[in-house]
């Protein structure tokens, strides 16, 4: 008998940002520890931004992930977890790694 359960990438990382992140009164916030080289200075449609944290409204009944980008000016957006994937598959693979090893490593 197959004991592994198998789910999409979005919600493993939405379960991990509610786990853990802050809740803000609105939504579940993760604050993640990436290196600068993938984090800051990222051209994302002609803006240059860092990266500042991921998120996840609890009200969201299909719990997707937001990536929240900060531009030299302190404007605030962010793109949909399937944006970054189709617009920035590096980043997207930085960010799902990190999740994916911070999950590995967590003590139970």
């Amino acid at each position: 008998m197959n004991k592994e359960i198998t789910i999409g990438a979005e919600t493993l990382m939405a379960f991990y940002i509610i786990a853990t992140g802050e809740f803000d009164g609105v939504c579940f916030v993760n604050y993640p520890k990436l290196p600068t080289p993938f984090c800051e200075n990222i051209k994302i449609g002609g803006l240059v931004c860092d990266l500042l944290s991921l998120r996840v409204d609890p009200n969201d009944d299909k719990l997707r992930v937001q990536l929240w980008f900060i531009d030299k000016n302190e404007n605030q957006f962010f793109l949909n977890w399937n944006k970054v994937v189709q617009l920035k598959p590096t980043l997207a693979a930085v960010v799902f790694t990190h999740v994916y090893d911070m999950i590995e490593n967590m003590e139970m």
